[in-house]
């Protein structure tokens, strides 16, 4: 008999034991979904700061190219 009952305290013991490393780990699993969605979010917001900086440089080379021409108008 007493060893029926340490096996039970042991398997629930086991059984406690289990449940918490699952909580764990599904902790952990959604810490890092959050993450993972928080660096897709970084990478969108970069990709559209890349684009507005490309649309930038654009306007400023058009810029540049404007300021040449008057320039050479101005020093004829």
């Amino acid at each position: 008999m007493e060893t029926e009952a340490e096996l039970r305290k042991s398997l629930a013991d086991t059984e406690a034991m289990l449940q918490k490393s699952l909580e764990t780990l599904e902790s952990k699993r959604n810490a890092l979904e959050l993450e993972r969605n928080a660096l897709g979010s970084e990478r969108k917001a970069r990709s559209k700061a890349d684009q507005e900086v490309l649309v930038l440089r654009g306007r400023v080379m058009g810029i540049e190219e404007v300021n040449a021409r008057l320039r050479e108008q101005v020093t004829r």
